[in-house]
């Protein structure tokens, strides 16, 4: 009987052991997921940050091309003389 419940004793202290062990990882998983979740809200910043710039780039880009160039201007008037 004493070998029995010497028996029982050590699973139930290895259950214990795998439960400590196993709330454990999940402090570390909940710090993970905190960390990448904060790594994918500044990626999204960046983003839209970026796509902010690019677009006022383009918009940039197309005044520049409507109307002819100084350097085409002063090609001209080099030209002439």
């Amino acid at each position: 009987v004493r070998h029995e419940l010497h028996v029982r004793t050590e699973v139930r202290s290895f259950v214990h052991k795998e439960e400590v062990r196993t709330e454990a990882v999940d402090q570390e998983d909940l710090l993970e997921r905190a960390v990448l979740a904060q790594n994918v809200k500044d990626q999204q910043l960046m983003i839209v940050d970026l796509q902010r710039r690019l677009l006022s780039v383009e918009q940039v880009t197309k005044k520049l091309c409507i109307g002819p160039s100084d350097v085409d201007h002063l090609d001209k008037v080099m030209s002439f003389t």
